[in-house]
């Protein structure tokens, strides 16, 4: 896993929560550590959701390329037909059932490419909102730090709006669509 830009931070935070005489020294810290584990969750569930998005991104890719090697059979055969009725020929029987077999599967395929686009567009979608939420999570912890760095209590209650700024996209990726 990659390194957490915060834990330096955190460090400083812990180190000067203990040599502080100040109560709420020691919150702002357990602050920090809370909104350091969501933001390690939440990077962990975006990064999931990229992943489930890029798989069914390739898999939709996939479907496309079998679509187009159908459709290619597909034509090629209708043009052979064309090609034997200009000639006062009759197509062969197995040719038409071919073709049909082909713009059978062909719809069903569109059908599981579109059906793994919108998948993939759901899950960059909840990766896209956790990651705000992890953003702001980050942007807490450093508000924190300020807190206890320059020992000045409304920042670290600033941290907390951010935290939970952070909380509401982590939320609201959960919720069911149209929310």
């Amino acid at each position: 896993m990659g390194h957490d830009p915060t834990e330096h931070v955190q460090e400083e935070i812990h180190h000067h929560a203990q040599h502080s005489t100040e109560r709420w020294i020691a919150g702002a810290a357990l602050t920090a550590a809370l909104l350091a584990v969501l933001a390690a969750v939440g990077g962990a569930l975006a990064s999931a959701h990229l992943t489930e998005s890029s798989r069914h991104q390739i898999e939709s890719n996939d479907k496309w390329g079998f679509y187009q090697a159908k459709s290619i059979k597909s034509s090629i055969l209708k043009a052979k037909d064309e090609m034997l009725v200009a000639l006062g020929k009759e197509p062969s029987e197995k040719d038409k059932a071919k073709i049909e077999e082909y713009e059978k599967e062909m719809k069903e395929t569109k059908v599981e490419a579109d059906e793994l686009v919108v998948e993939s567009r759901k899950h960059l979608h909840m990766h896209e909102v956790i990651e705000r939420g992890v953003t702001f999570f980050h942007i807490a912890i450093a508000v924190v730090a300020i807190a206890v760095l320059t020992k000045r209590k409304p920042f670290w209650f600033l941290s907390l709006g951010f935290g939970v700024v952070g909380l509401f996209f982590l939320v609201q990726a959960f919720l069911p669509a149209g929310h």
